[in-house]
């Protein structure tokens, strides 16, 4: 008997074997939201007169052909000379146009094409929109500069609108767009619920070189209320990260510090809840291809 108890004991069968629970601290890299934004500010362009987008498309039927309602609030974003933005407006939608170059918006906005805009304002495209339902669909032609560092924010914050977010490249991007661009959006789509789809269109382009059809990749992200409900979860938890990382001076944030913060307690997040986005944020951070991340810590 003393022999079977010793073999009990061994194999942990017995109140004699004492386990110690292994405590490891886990740890999310999420996206490192002020990061983005100052790498974002730090890039601008000036404005000219003859300046113009690469396609320029005509306005008649462009809504239809993009998949937006006349009549629809969108907020262009990263919107260059205004081309695409201009004949969103002119075919009977309320165009916002923005971009992170305070001298191209003054151009815009002193421009023929202003006249045609609800408002111009100098926005960096990973910090908006801001608030659920303000705007029906976050738009813009080849968001080139956001695309290594900040695409995956602003298709996230896009779930925040009533329908989503359409981006628009030229077959210059098509590669771009097979291995990068639409692999970034399909992401986006399973991690929060919502739908994603690519399509090829015909669009008159009446640029420099003539009236001509070319064909452009539309790029949807539409949203819904759990995806819109999981985006602002996550948008203030960001925010929350960025009120510790500047208050600490680190970037590295305990997670109950993170449950004190106002915003969070606002929201009467529970451990899991915040844990939960802490999940989601560090999937969305993987799927940029340069991830400025801060690191947060359980205790």
């Amino acid at each position: 008997m003393p022999f079977l108890r010793r073999a009990i004991i061994k194999l942990g069968l017995g109140k004699g074997k004492r386990r110690k629970a292994a405590s490891k601290k886990r740890q999310w890299l999420i996206p490192d939201e002020r990061e983005i934004y100052e790498s974002m500010r730090e890039q601008g362009w000036g404005y000219s007169d003859l300046g113009k987008q690469a396609l320029v498309p005509k306005s008649k039927d462009i809504s239809e052909k993009l998949g937006i309602a006349k009549g629809s609030r969108i907020l262009f974003f990263a919107g260059c000379y205004g081309d695409w933005a201009n004949a969103l407006a002119r075919d009977g939608n309320r165009v916002v146009y923005s971009d992170v170059s305070a001298d191209m918006v003054r151009g815009i906005r002193s421009s023929v094409k202003g006249a045609s805009f609800e408002r111009t304002r100098v926005l960096e495209a990973s910090q908006w929109p801001r608030r659920p339902n303000e705007y029906d669909w976050s738009v813009s032609f080849e968001p080139i500069p956001l695309q290594d560092e900040a695409l995956h924010l602003v298709l996230m914050r896009s779930l925040l609108n009533k329908k989503g977010a359409k981006i628009i490249y030229s077959r210059a991007y098509l590669f771009e767009i097979k291995n990068y661009i639409y692999k970034v959006a399909k992401g986006i789509a399973k991690l929060y619920g919502a739908r994603s789809r690519k399509k090829s269109v015909e669009i008159e382009n009446i640029g420099n070189r003539g009236k001509r059809i070319e064909r452009v990749t539309v790029i949807t992200l539409e949203t819904n209320e759990q995806a819109r409900r999981k985006a602002w979860i996550d948008m203030q938890v960001l925010k929350a990260v960025r009120s510790e990382r500047d208050k600490k001076r680190s970037k590295k944030i305990k997670l109950n510090d993170l449950l004190k913060n106002e915003r969070i307690k606002r929201l009467k997040l529970s451990k899991e809840e915040l844990t939960e986005s802490l999940r989601r944020l560090e999937a969305l951070s993987k799927l940029a291809s340069y991830s400025l991340t801060v690191v947060i810590q359980s205790e």
